[in-house]
């Protein structure tokens, strides 16, 4: 299993190494139209038996964008809100992901915000990203790039220059003895859930 318990409660200090982040799309429905407009349903369990909290919608346009809310049916309220891993043009990618702490077949967990709890989605035909060695992500505003990722903690590094040449010729860096750091699981996510992670080069070069 991706996370060590199951729960809609889940304690930050369950949380393993092997981050994902699910599209909050079905990719079948995505590419069927130009124009975007569809809904996931919001549940408390993974089962649509559960109690039914509410709704995401996503609509909008290549050349407008996309906008995101969370319909909260028990109180009546709209809630807008970006999703973890996004970028604006979604023809890159598209790259609007929400980071995941419990997968269970095609069910996700998210954490709450803007949820006020954490909850779950159904997905047919998800799109999930995962956690990769030698990508350039954000991290606290700084370029970091991952070396290693163990069962409790990750290794990363600042990026170089030659982690991303875009097919130009960059000046040799000897990556073995560039100062590494490692930082446990728990480190990489808000007070949340929220996985602060954000894969830098979303538009390639």
């Amino acid at each position: 299993m991706y996370i060590l318990m199951i729960s809609s409660f889940l304690p930050i200090e369950a949380l393993a190494c092997d981050f994902q982040w699910v599209g909050l799309y079905d990719t079948e429905i995505f590419y069927e139209k130009r124009q975007i407009e569809y809904k996931l349903d919001v549940f408390t369990e993974p089962n649509r038996n559960s109690e039914k909290l509410g709704l995401i919608k996503v609509s909008g346009n290549p050349d407008e964008g996309l906008t995101f809310f969370y319909i909260d049916e028990k109180n009546s309220t709209s809630i807008r809100f970006y999703p973890d891993m996004y970028q604006e043009a979604y023809d890159y990618g598209p790259y609007i992901h929400q980071t995941v702490l419990d997968r269970k077949g095609n069910w996700f967990l998210l954490p709450k915000i803007p949820f006020d709890r954490n909850v779950w989605v159904y997905i047919a035909n998800p799109d999930v990203l995962e956690l990769e060695i030698g990508e350039v992500y954000f991290f606290n505003k700084k370029s970091i790039t991952i070396t290693n990722i163990g069962k409790d903690k990750i290794e990363f590094r600042h990026e170089l220059p030659s982690d991303m040449d875009c097919g130009e010729a960059k000046k040799n860096v000897f990556k073995d003895k560039v100062q590494t750091r490692s930082l446990e699981c728990k480190g990489f996510f808000d007070l949340n859930m929220h996985n602060k992670l954000i894969i830098k080069y979303m538009k390639g070069c």
